[in-house]
């Protein structure tokens, strides 16, 4: 394959040839999005709810989804919900959230295949509210890969 194309638009990448970018996500269990209060340029960030990924422009957030199951072991669970916003600083420099799709395991939605460029991604933070229905609202364990 030469290259690889998701989502609805036409906005292509080739993955063979062009490097992924950084994309820095923050994930809760449950509740609600992050406070943007606890965001402040690139060194203030919620640290322990931090995962890094690799990704293209074209990843749909059904992609993003996937990815994340494989740093949380409870997010592998058949009724997990996964809500995406963009965390961003506005003109003035103060963070702003905007909700952008929310992703089911157990059905899919037209949001799946939303791709990071259909949504206006612009190097934003992404922040991702985990429910899992069956388990326990404790804190999220990354997998640790060897």
């Amino acid at each position: 394959m030469k290259g690889f194309n998701t989502g609805h638009g036409t906005f292509y990448v080739n993955r063979e040839t062009t490097c992924p970018f950084l994309l820095r996500v923050f994930v809760t269990k449950g509740g609600s999005f992050h406070n943007v209060n606890e965001f402040s340029g690139r060194s203030k960030v919620p640290e322990n709810d931090e995962i890094q990924l690799y990704t293209w422009r074209n990843a749909t957030l059904k992609e993003i989804s996937n990815l994340i199951k494989e740093s949380f072991e409870e997010a592998r669970n058949k009724d997990s919900k996964f809500e995406f916003a963009f965390i961003f600083p506005d003109q003035k420099g103060i963070f702003q959230i905007k909700p952008i799709g929310t992703i089911y395991s157990n059905k899919k939605t037209d949001d799946d295949f939303l791709t990071l460029h259909e949504l206006s991604f612009n190097h934003q933070y992404l922040d991702v509210i985990l429910t899992i229905p069956s388990v326990s609202k404790t804190a999220l364990s990354p997998t640790l890969s060897n």
